[in-house]
């Protein structure tokens, strides 16, 4: 494939990425309006299995309470049996 082509096409697919990403902004934004007209101001209690919490868990918290200040998260890691009783 000559080089001109194989920019041509990089610079088509870089177009739609663009676009896709543009549009996946765009949706985030609106779900935020959407939620935030609710004017949530409440308490969450979440479950995590163990495995997951050490790892995965600070990021996620983290992203969600600055997404959403006003709602307070209830964390509690346990076996599943634990968390499957809790609920």
């Amino acid at each position: 494939m000559p080089l001109h082509t194989a920019k041509s096409q990089w610079s088509r697919i870089s177009g739609m990425l663009l676009s896709y990403g543009r549009k996946l902004l765009s949706l985030n934004d609106e779900a935020l309006l959407a939620v935030n007209k609710h004017n949530l101001n409440r308490n969450v209690n979440i479950g995590f299995q163990e495995d997951f919490s050490e790892f995965i868990l600070p990021e996620i918290l983290g992203r969600f309470s600055r997404s959403f200040p006003q709602i307070e998260i209830q964390a509690q890691s346990e076996r599943n049996s634990l968390l499957h009783d809790g609920v």
